[in-house]
């Protein structure tokens, strides 16, 4: 059976996670996908605390098959797709 485990940020952290992701997105530098992945896990502590501990619960103990963000900032204003140059890891 898949379990997902649903977290629901407050309004204030979603702002600070869609500021994140503002950044990450408009940021120039970062459009090289090792440039982003040498940088990935210190933007991961970013992330507001509640979220961070989520997902390290999630890593750690593994009780559920995946978590779902709700109300993800992430598509609002519109994300585009991967570039197709990207090389898969």
């Amino acid at each position: 059976m898949t379990y997902i485990k649903e977290i629901k940020p407050e309004q204030s952290e979603s702002k600070v996670i869609k500021d994140l992701i503002d950044h990450i997105v408009f940021d120039e530098k970062l459009d090289n996908q090792y440039d982003f992945l040498e940088r990935a896990s210190i933007f991961a502590q970013e992330l507001p605390r509640s979220i961070r501990e989520e997902f390290y619960h999630f890593k750690r103990y593994e009780k559920y098959t995946a978590i779902h963000v709700k109300d993800n900032p992430v598509l609002l204003n519109g994300v585009q797709p991967t570039p197709r140059k990207l090389i898969e890891l």
